[in-house]
Protein backbone atom coordinates (compact mmCIF):
# COMPACT_ATOMS: atom_id res chain seq x y z
CA UNK A 1 0.00 0.00 0.00
CA UNK A 2 1.46 3.79 -0.59
CA UNK A 3 1.96 5.48 1.73
CA UNK A 4 0.39 9.33 1.53
CA UNK A 5 2.29 12.13 2.68
CA UNK A 6 0.85 15.31 2.96
CA UNK A 7 2.23 17.93 0.42
CA UNK A 8 3.90 20.82 1.48
CA UNK A 9 2.51 25.05 1.39
CA UNK A 10 5.44 25.05 -1.82
CA UNK A 11 3.98 22.09 -3.42
CA UNK A 12 0.24 23.24 -2.97
CA UNK A 13 1.00 26.53 -4.30
CA UNK A 14 2.73 25.63 -7.50
CA UNK A 15 -0.17 22.57 -8.11
CA UNK A 16 -2.91 25.36 -7.65
CA UNK A 17 -0.86 27.87 -10.09
CA UNK A 18 -0.41 25.23 -12.66
CA UNK A 19 -4.21 24.33 -12.11
CA UNK A 20 -5.24 27.81 -13.08
CA UNK A 21 -3.02 28.10 -15.51
CA UNK A 22 -4.31 24.66 -17.13
CA UNK A 23 -8.05 25.70 -16.52
CA UNK A 24 -7.61 28.98 -18.56
CA UNK A 25 -5.67 27.43 -21.59
CA UNK A 26 -8.51 24.01 -21.85
CA UNK A 27 -11.40 26.80 -21.26
CA UNK A 28 -9.90 29.07 -24.39
CA UNK A 29 -9.25 26.24 -26.24
CA UNK A 30 -12.65 24.77 -25.75
CA UNK A 31 -14.30 28.28 -26.24
CA UNK A 32 -12.03 28.77 -29.95
CA UNK A 33 -13.34 24.80 -30.78
CA UNK A 34 -17.21 25.11 -30.24
CA UNK A 35 -17.61 28.11 -31.03
CA UNK A 36 -16.68 27.88 -34.38
CA UNK A 37 -19.37 25.18 -34.10
CA UNK A 38 -22.62 27.15 -33.08
CA UNK A 39 -22.77 25.55 -29.80
CA UNK A 40 -21.13 27.17 -26.09
CA UNK A 41 -18.61 25.17 -24.19
CA UNK A 42 -21.35 23.60 -21.80
CA UNK A 43 -23.32 22.69 -24.75
CA UNK A 44 -20.63 20.97 -26.24
CA UNK A 45 -19.63 18.90 -23.07
CA UNK A 46 -23.09 17.68 -23.12
CA UNK A 47 -23.19 16.51 -26.67
CA UNK A 48 -20.19 15.08 -26.24
CA UNK A 49 -21.39 12.88 -23.12
CA UNK A 50 -24.61 11.73 -25.11
CA UNK A 51 -22.41 10.98 -27.90
CA UNK A 52 -20.27 8.59 -25.46
CA UNK A 53 -23.40 6.77 -23.90
CA UNK A 54 -25.51 6.96 -26.96
CA UNK A 55 -29.06 7.19 -24.68
CA UNK A 56 -29.28 8.93 -21.71
CA UNK A 57 -31.16 10.43 -19.16
CA UNK A 58 -31.45 13.92 -17.98
CA UNK A 59 -30.91 12.75 -14.24
CA UNK A 60 -28.19 10.85 -15.50
CA UNK A 61 -26.18 13.70 -17.14
CA UNK A 62 -26.75 16.16 -14.42
CA UNK A 63 -25.39 13.45 -12.04
CA UNK A 64 -22.32 12.86 -14.83
CA UNK A 65 -21.58 17.25 -14.50
CA UNK A 66 -22.50 17.58 -10.88
CA UNK A 67 -25.27 20.10 -11.49
CA UNK A 68 -29.21 19.84 -10.77
CA UNK A 69 -31.74 18.41 -12.89
CA UNK A 70 -33.29 21.93 -13.90
CA UNK A 71 -30.06 23.38 -14.73
CA UNK A 72 -29.21 20.50 -17.20
CA UNK A 73 -32.94 20.80 -18.35
CA UNK A 74 -32.83 23.91 -19.46
CA UNK A 75 -29.56 23.08 -21.25
CA UNK A 76 -31.37 20.35 -23.24
CA UNK A 77 -34.38 22.53 -23.94
CA UNK A 78 -31.98 24.32 -25.49
CA UNK A 79 -30.13 21.35 -28.03
CA UNK A 80 -33.86 20.26 -28.57
CA UNK A 81 -35.08 23.64 -29.83
CA UNK A 82 -31.93 23.43 -31.73
CA UNK A 83 -32.71 20.43 -33.43
CA UNK A 84 -29.51 19.06 -32.07
CA UNK A 85 -31.06 16.10 -29.40
CA UNK A 86 -34.27 14.77 -28.88
CA UNK A 87 -36.22 13.30 -26.89
CA UNK A 88 -36.94 9.27 -26.89
CA UNK A 89 -38.70 7.26 -24.14
CA UNK A 90 -36.68 4.74 -22.40
CA UNK A 91 -36.68 1.59 -23.65
CA UNK A 92 -36.77 -0.33 -19.79
CA UNK A 93 -38.86 2.70 -18.07
CA UNK A 94 -41.12 4.28 -20.75
CA UNK A 95 -41.93 7.03 -17.50
CA UNK A 96 -38.50 7.58 -18.68
CA UNK A 97 -37.56 10.20 -21.67
CA UNK A 98 -33.79 9.89 -22.73
CA UNK A 99 -31.81 12.19 -24.79
CA UNK A 100 -30.10 11.21 -27.97
CA UNK A 101 -28.65 13.14 -31.00
CA UNK A 102 -30.74 13.64 -33.88
CA UNK A 103 -29.30 13.57 -37.61
CA UNK A 104 -27.88 16.73 -37.50
CA UNK A 105 -26.54 16.54 -34.28
CA UNK A 106 -24.47 13.74 -35.12
CA UNK A 107 -23.12 15.34 -38.07
CA UNK A 108 -22.00 17.99 -35.44
CA UNK A 109 -20.80 15.81 -32.59
CA UNK A 110 -18.28 15.03 -35.65
CA UNK A 111 -17.57 18.14 -36.55
CA UNK A 112 -16.20 18.58 -33.01
CA UNK A 113 -14.31 15.61 -32.47
CA UNK A 114 -12.77 16.16 -36.12
CA UNK A 115 -11.50 19.78 -35.03
CA UNK A 116 -10.67 18.44 -31.49
CA UNK A 117 -8.50 15.62 -32.80
CA UNK A 118 -7.15 18.38 -35.21
CA UNK A 119 -6.16 20.63 -32.55
CA UNK A 120 -5.30 18.12 -29.76
CA UNK A 121 -2.45 16.26 -32.54
CA UNK A 122 -0.93 19.36 -33.02
CA UNK A 123 -0.35 20.04 -28.90
CA UNK A 124 0.83 16.80 -28.47
CA UNK A 125 3.63 17.35 -30.91
CA UNK A 126 4.96 19.40 -28.32
CA UNK A 127 5.10 16.82 -25.77
CA UNK A 128 7.71 14.13 -26.13
CA UNK A 129 6.16 10.94 -27.11
CA UNK A 130 7.63 8.79 -24.75
CA UNK A 131 5.77 11.10 -22.12
CA UNK A 132 2.54 11.34 -23.87
CA UNK A 133 1.08 7.90 -22.09
CA UNK A 134 2.19 9.42 -18.31
CA UNK A 135 0.45 12.31 -19.78
CA UNK A 136 -2.91 10.74 -20.22
CA UNK A 137 -2.74 8.30 -17.05
CA UNK A 138 -2.21 11.28 -15.09
CA UNK A 139 -5.02 13.37 -16.96
CA UNK A 140 -7.37 10.24 -15.99
CA UNK A 141 -6.33 9.67 -12.22
CA UNK A 142 -6.80 13.17 -11.85
CA UNK A 143 -9.87 13.59 -13.76
CA UNK A 144 -11.54 10.43 -11.43
CA UNK A 145 -10.23 11.99 -8.68
CA UNK A 146 -11.61 15.00 -8.41
CA UNK A 147 -15.06 12.97 -9.66
CA UNK A 148 -14.29 11.24 -6.26
CA UNK A 149 -14.02 14.31 -4.13
CA UNK A 150 -17.18 15.83 -5.68
CA UNK A 151 -19.02 13.34 -4.79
Amino acid sequence: MQQKTAMSDNQLKQFRSALRILGREIGNQLKGETLCCGVTPAQCHTLLEIDHRCCVSVSELADSFGLDRSTMSRNIDGLVNAGIVHRVPNTSDRRVLDIALTEQGKTLVHTIHSICNESYRKLFRYIPEEKRKDIIDALNLFANTFRQFRK
